[in-house]
């Protein structure tokens, strides 16, 4: 059984420090992965991991490592999925508006340059 959480992070900024010492208190073994790591200690390893958890800085890293992690079966926090729906402003509000989760102002998607003038009678 894995008992080891992956804790990738780009450097141990405060949120980092509490999360790791959160994990520590609650008796959880952790291994620091920086995002500039190579895989393959994780990947040679990876049925230790109960868990990763992915704090790094650039989102395009973020999003790699997590499908990585995914891939190799690991449970990931952040998920590569959350991380894409973070990443585009466009899903984000589609999604709220449709769950009613967070009342959202008025918004269009626009695709062109064109649909700004049909869209912009809205935003007066």
């Amino acid at each position: 059984m894995p008992n080891q959480v992956l804790f990738c992070i780009t450097k141990m900024r405060y949120e980092e420090k509490r999360i790791y010492h959160y994990l520590e208190e609650s008796g959880l073994s952790i291994k620091i992965m920086l995002d500039s790591s190579n895989l393959d200690e994780v990947v040679a390893h990876n049925s230790d991991y109960c868990l990763c958890i992915v704090r790094v800085m650039s989102q395009h890293r973020a999003f790699r490592i997590a499908e990585y992690m995914e891939a190799l079966g690991i449970p990931t926090l952040n998920s590569s999925r959350a991380i894409q729906i973070c990443a585009d402003k466009a899903i984000q509000a589609l999604i709220l508006a449709n769950r009613d989760v967070i009342k959202q102002p008025h918004f269009s998607i626009l695709r062109n340059y064109e649909d700004l003038s049909s869209e912009y009678k809205h935003f007066n």
